[in-house]
């Protein structure tokens, strides 16, 4: 299983299905970039988005599950 298989496997079984805006593709983008760094997708660190409230919220919320996910599923070396 690949990387990339990995990150599919993960938005697929927490649900993740985004539409084209640029913010989720920014997002999508940032999640295969910040995997191939073996760092937190979700991190707010260094995104030159502006994001709503309930947005971050949500962000860190995935990252909890990111945390787990990774921690359960991805041996780090």
């Amino acid at each position: 299983m690949t990387k990339s298989d990995i990150i599919k496997e993960y938005l697929l079984n927490n649900n993740e299905h985004f539409s084209t805006s640029d913010n989720q593709a920014y997002y999508i983008a940032n999640t295969k970039k910040q995997f191939e760094n073996n760092r937190n997708p979700f991190s707010l660190k260094g995104m030159n988005i502006a994001y709503t409230d309930s947005q971050i919220k949500s962000l860190k919320s995935k990252s909890m599950i990111w945390e787990q996910y990774r921690q359960k599923y991805i041996q780090c070396v």
